[in-house]
């Protein structure tokens, strides 16, 4: 294990914290989010790696930033649990719910659509995106085999699928959304073909 920089460690912190509880702040708004908010919390978590990794080895220093996200995620939760009033109803149970009476609304076939196609936008396409873009990143890399192109490669596939997970569950409408995520994987598959 490599000798770790204080400061570049307090530094990686700091951003760490800093881009979560923006993100917390953000989300946890009643109405719309801000773009640039949501935006700057990523950015200051994405930031948040450089210090770590000058401060150790590239895959060293990234798995100690992605165990200090863990660590801030399960504190960040303890912290909200701990707040939740007591006086509050907890969501009705599994086999209470199905003995409710059936409404009388008819089945909204668009709006099942809508949530079926945004599941397979955010899930599978979006995975199949950033497969595309990683390959392309490994092509333009050289292709070769060292721990550090492939470590690069695997790091940037988690990020790059939750980074357009989001913005395939964004509020905004689905066919900007579907675009978005498509034209990457689009992009993606042309840049691996023309660099491989």
């Amino acid at each position: 294990m490599p000798q770790l920089s204080p400061v570049l460690v307090l530094l990686g912190l700091a951003l760490a914290l800093a881009g979560v509880m923006v993100l917390r702040y953000t989300w946890g708004k009643k109405g719309a989010r801000s773009r640039a908010e949501v935006s700057a919390g990523w950015g200051l978590i994405a930031a948040s790696f450089v210090p770590w990794v000058m401060a150790s080895t590239p895959d060293w220093g990234s798995a100690l930033a992605i165990c200090l996200f863990m660590i801030i995620g399960v504190v960040l939760m303890g912290y909200a649990a701990a707040r939740q009033p007591e006086g509050r109803k907890a969501r009705a149970g599994r086999a209470e719910r199905a003995a409710a009476p059936a409404s009388a609304v008819p089945f909204n076939w668009p709006i099942t659509g809508r949530r079926v196609f945004t599941f397979l936008l955010a899930g599978p396409i979006a995975g199949v995106a950033a497969l595309y873009l990683c390959l392309w990143l490994y092509g333009a890399m050289g292709g070769g085999a060292s721990a550090g192109q492939l470590m690069a490669v695997l790091f940037a596939f988690p990020l790059l699928w939750a980074v357009l997970s989001v913005f395939a569950t964004y509020d905004m409408p689905v066919v900007r959304r579907g675009g978005i995520v498509v034209l990457s994987g689009v992009l993606g598959a042309l840049g691996t073909y023309f660099v491989i």
